[in-house]
């Protein structure tokens, strides 16, 4: 039943979180005052990094139960954003003092992700150009 349930719990927490994100969206700014620098995407990722954070430390100290933290680290970070979990994945690193392989994990993330997501939009372009 606990498995059911963490499965339920990340559903509805996930939906909750994109749906945070979603809103957010509707912030006014004027992105080209900013030299195209997303500043809502970078609020969402700084928001999500610090409650991660804060999720992660209050959960060693037994604060809060399991399936709140599934809920709140999978579910509503998982859907407003995922650097959130790269950002601890790494703070962890750092702390276990694995510092060579968090600077390649960092280093490799943001490359091969900025590679991937070129190659996905050449794809999508050469897929949907218009004839």
């Amino acid at each position: 039943m606990g498995v059911l349930l963490d499965f339920v719990l990340v559903f509805v927490g996930g939906g909750i979180g994109a749906s945070l994100r979603y809103g957010m969206m509707f912030i006014p700014y004027e992105k080209e005052d900013l030299y195209g620098f997303s500043l809502i995407t970078f609020l969402i990722n700084l928001m999500g990094s610090f409650i991660i954070g804060f999720v992660a430390e209050a959960s060693s100290e037994k604060i809060i139960s399991n399936h709140f933290i599934t809920f709140l680290k999978i579910g509503v970070l998982g859907g407003f954003t995922t650097f959130s979990s790269f950002s601890l994945d790494n703070l962890e690193m750092l702390e276990k003092g694995h510092y060579v392989t968090a600077g390649v994990y960092i280093s490799l993330s943001v490359l091969v992700c900025l590679a991937g997501t070129f190659l996905g939009q050449a794809l999508a372009k050469t897929i949907f150009k218009k004839a």
